[in-house]
């Protein structure tokens, strides 16, 4: 059976050990110490990654997110009933309300 020695790790390892490169040739590095690599760079860059801290406003802390939700609908529901109509990009814009004669 035919060895080869790992660059990294030093260890003489049978030749299934090793990757073969695009071209057909064997890589200089095991398996193993190819995957500690990655998985070690995976870590690194999870750790790395700044997480924003969520967003706090005194106004409406002591609501839960059903409360803001559901006062937010009464507030588009009373704009569009006096004329306002509100897209979904936040833009509010009026309209003439054509009140119906009835006879």
């Amino acid at each position: 059976m035919e060895t080869k020695v790992c660059k990294d790790c030093g260890r003489e390892l049978p030749l299934t050990s090793y990757r073969r490169t695009r071209s057909g040739n064997l890589t200089e590095t095991c398996n193993e110490c190819i995957n500690e690599k990655r998985a070690e760079t995976r870590y690194n860059r999870s750790q790395a990654r700044e997480r924003p801290e969520p967003y706090s406003d005194p106004d409406f802390d002591e609501y839960t997110i059903g409360d803001v939700w559901r006062q937010m609908c009464r507030a588009k529901k009373w704009l569009e009933s006096r004329g306002c109509v509100i897209k979904l990009d936040g833009e509010i814009r009026e309209v003439k309300i054509r009140k119906l004669k009835l006879e």
